[in-house]
């Protein structure tokens, strides 16, 4: 219980992250994507992922760890200039202007620096920030359609696909960073007793700012609460079976009480 209530509180942070990155954002959508284009972006960027998920276990395989963490550093400093534009100008602004970029290499060579519970934190928030950037730019069925899929694809992944190689290759907290598991150091956070992905923490903030676009207070909040229920079936079923994919429970206990609030609310 002790550890589950610590693990909720990482995640509330960054869900708090997004929550308020995204009310201070008043404007309308950047770039919002039609019903079709939602579907066919986010089945594009999953295929991307797998892809991607890919070819990290071919260079681990070659051993090829220098490559795996510039992709993993490339895509954290995408996602630092993202929160920070955000955070900073209520705006995803690419310009010439040197504050952002000098924010962002700090943040950046911070990532690399720091470790333990500073580096998780980081993450936490950088996740958080990136979820509402995410709303921000393209609106917000993108994103729900996103996080459902990306539900499936982890549920597939894990037990199925690419990741069940890496998860194969070592116990969890016992990996050396020259193992396939090690590589994926970079893309986990690690919150005490369990380890969950950079695309689990935006999927968890996506899933806590969602309802800020499609309900109004006090409705918005209530869908954390089957959220948090999932969350702690997962643990518990975690600590039974050992490694398990950290959003389809979370996502359906989520969809459960978020779809009928839209409808009647």
């Amino acid at each position: 219980m002790k550890n589950f209530l610590k693990e909720s509180f990482l995640i509330a942070i960054s869900q708090l992250v997004s929550i308020f990155s995204l009310l201070r954002y008043r404007e309308e959508y950047i770039l919002p994507l039609s019903t079709t284009e939602s579907f066919s972006y986010s089945i594009t960027l999953i295929i991307g992922i797998t892809l991607v998920t890919y070819l990290i276990l071919f260079l681990a395989k070659w051993k090829l760890a220098l490559l795996i963490k510039a992709m993993g550093v490339l895509g954290l400093f995408f996602m630092n200039f993202a929160t920070l534009s955000l955070l900073i100008y209520s705006d995803i602004v690419f310009s010439l202007n040197l504050l952002l970029p000098m924010f962002s290499a700090a943040a950046f060579i911070t990532f690399l620096m720091v470790k333990g519970f500073y580096s998780n934190l980081l993450k936490i928030i950088c996740g958080g920030g990136f979820s509402a950037a995410l709303i921000i730019t393209f609106g917000s069925f993108f994103p729900l359609i996103f996080v459902v899929l990306l539900a499936v694809y982890d549920l597939w992944s894990v037990y199925k696909g690419p990741l069940k190689k890496f998860l194969s290759a070592g116990k969890l907290g016992e990996e050396s960073e020259r193992s396939e598991r090690g590589y994926l150091n970079l893309f986990l956070v690690n919150l005490g007793e369990v380890q969950i992905g950079m695309g689990d923490i935006i999927s968890y903030s996506l899933m806590a700012s969602l309802p800020f676009r499609y309900l109004q207070l006090p409705l918005a909040p209530l869908p954390l609460i089957s959220f948090y229920v999932g969350l702690a079936l997962l643990r518990k079923e975690a600590e039974k079976k050992g490694v398990m994919p950290g959003l389809p429970l979370p996502t359906l206990f989520w969809l459960i009480l978020f779809i009928p609030l839209i409808f009647f609310s």
